[in-house]
């Protein structure tokens, strides 16, 4: 029994990501080499597509991580708006508990 192939469009819609994506993940050599058919046209076999599907989820948690964190610095650019309204005092408390918490965990 042969091997199943997968096509580009197949390989992108298990990936949740766009067929240029994957044309561009193999171009830049990211994922190693995969087969191809005669003509040029693109096939995947299993073990391409556990690779790609594994690093799609490798770059989506990453993502979400990037996007938290972004979250936080908006937060604080809007916390940083609001202490030109804060009085002397007001600013010395806000910078003790800014000292004893972490931003980033």
């Amino acid at each position: 029994m042969g091997d199943k192939y997968y096509s580009t469009s197949e390989v992108a819609e298990l990936c949740e990501v766009s067929q240029n994506t994957i044309r561009n993940w193999i171009y830049s050599g990211k994922l190693g080499e995969v087969a191809k058919w005669q003509g040029g046209k693109r096939v995947f076999i299993q073990e391409d597509l556990n690779r790609f599907v594994a690093y799609a989820k490798s770059r989506e948690e990453k993502d979400k991580e990037n996007h938290r964190k972004i979250e936080k610095l908006r937060a604080l650019e809007s916390v940083f708006g609001m202490l030109d309204e804060l009085s002397s005092e007001q600013l010395e408390v806000f910078e003790g508990a800014v000292k004893r918490r972490p931003l980033f965990r």
